[in-house]
């Protein structure tokens, strides 16, 4: 009985210490939780780093941020964090999406999806959400050379 004890202590132990250096290794965040943003890009992008991507969150409250500027060529991406529903970003005006046709995913990003798009067009694009204009809001993609 003892060893049986004994070899279930040494298991359990080993198993632990497993789990702890698994778990010290380098760890990786979703974009939402990412580093404090600038203009909706990180402090590496803002300060002109390698990084060539822009995050806009889909909340509860609306787009954060809801204005971002970007270089012409780098990729947003919208993440769905509104646990009460799906939400469609696209381009003005409603429901046409006219302004810059090809800035639309057809379809509705569920929750804790998301939706990236490269902006390859310089000009000042207004976006909304397809599914719930004009009460979710406007927001505002700048893209520069």
């Amino acid at each position: 009985m003892k060893g049986i004890h004994y070899t279930f202590v040494v298991f359990s132990t080993v198993a632990l210490i497993g789990a702890g250096c698994a778990s010290s290794g380098p760890t990786t965040q979703a974009p939402s939780q990412a580093a404090p943003t600038v203009n909706g890009k990180t402090d590496i992008e803002a300060a002109g780093g390698l990084q060539e991507a822009a995050f806009i969150s889909m909340g509860v409250k609306g787009w954060n941020p809801s204005t971002i500027t970007v270089k012409k060529g780098e990729t947003v991406t919208w993440i769905n964090e509104d646990p009460n529903g799906a939400h469609w970003p696209a381009s003005s005006p409603h429901p046409a999406h006219t302004d810059y046709p090809e800035f639309d995913p057809k379809a509705p990003i569920a929750p804790g999806q998301s939706w990236s798009f490269k902006f390859d067009q310089v000009g000042t694009w207004r976006f909304h959400d397809h599914l719930n204009a004009p009460t979710y809001g406007y927001g505002t993609v700048t893209v520069t050379e």
